[in-house]
């Protein structure tokens, strides 16, 4: 009996809700190299191996809420008069490969925590 071809595993992985997505993503970009899609190996190569210098897609651009440590009480929400200040702050970039932000997801059951660059940190310090 002979293996199904690459296609199809592809298409049986898709659809299986136990699937994990750095396989299907790694399946795919074998299929896209074999097929010389140049366009979606830069794709899948850039979310299974993490965004470097480029610009991210606009799904990879996440909200959130913008917190700190206090020593006593924990993270707390930090709220900024200026709304654009607010939302600027409240928007971060994710470069990380797929399986990381898997990883992130798993691990951190009541959210995702994420830091700032230091050039963001410091505009952040003179604010509070």
């Amino acid at each position: 009996m002979s293996e199904k071809p690459l296609v199809h595993q592809l298409q049986i992985m898709a659809i299986d809700p136990n699937t994990d997505v750095s396989s299907l993503s790694s399946k795919a970009l074998l299929i896209a190299s074999k097929l010389k899609q140049s366009e979606t190996i830069a794709w899948l190569s850039k979310e299974i191996y993490g965004y470097t210098d480029e610009t991210l897609p606009s799904y990879r651009i996440v909200s959130g809420t913008v917190m700190y440590k206090h020593p006593y009480h924990g993270l707390q929400p930090i709220m900024f008069q200026d709304e654009n200040f607010n939302k600027g702050f409240s928007r971060i970039g994710v470069s990380d490969s797929i399986s990381a932000i898997i990883n992130q997801i798993k691990d951190n059951k009541t959210g995702v925590l994420m830091s700032y660059m230091d050039s963001k940190k410091r505009i952040l310090s003179m604010k509070i």
